[in-house]
């Protein structure tokens, strides 16, 4: 089975956006993804919940709690013929491929394909609402690149 590392990592902590808001750090996790295999969550970690916990290769990312707009499980992640997609589920996101033109994906869209070094805003209505922005950018190597920094391969079994 073939498959990419797709490292999710934050802004650097000292930038800040344009109005000012600082974006929310969280820790960098590596995620193996499986080709043609069924898409993974990309959201809001819990402390409550077993399976949403914050851990080095799942989509979860723990951020401050409540204060993003980030949604429980805000998108989905797939690859297909080694192109890494996105999707928004429960809330919106806008996608930045270069700094002119950015691409606004509303809640149950359709996927969209990502590049390496693509940066993600997970949260665009209402994010003038909360204290952090939740940005997530997107460093996409091919397998042997890359290793989990917990050492394993996350592979999801592929759909019947």
């Amino acid at each position: 089975m073939s498959g990419k590392y797709i490292h999710l990592a934050p802004p650097p902590e000292d930038e800040l956006h344009q109005n000012g808001k600082p974006y929310a750090q969280f820790d960098p996790k590596t995620i193996y993804l499986v080709e043609g295999a069924d898409p993974i969550i990309l959201g809001r970690a819990s402390s409550k919940s077993v399976s949403r916990n914050n851990e080095a290769d799942n989509g979860y990312l723990k951020v401050p709690s409540g204060q993003t707009a980030l949604g429980r499980e805000h998108a989905s992640l797939c690859l297909r013929n080694g192109v890494l997609y996105i999707a928004m589920k429960e809330r919106d996101g806008l996608i930045f491929h270069d700094s002119t033109h950015p691409r606004m994906l509303d809640r149950s869209s359709e996927f969209f394909p990502l590049r390496r070094l693509s940066r993600v805003r997970l949260g665009v209505n209402g994010a003038f609402s909360v204290n952090y922005l939740v940005d997530v950018i997107f460093d996409i190597a091919d397998t042997d690149h890359w290793s989990s920094p917990v050492k394993k391969r996350f592979v999801r079994a592929l759909p019947l």
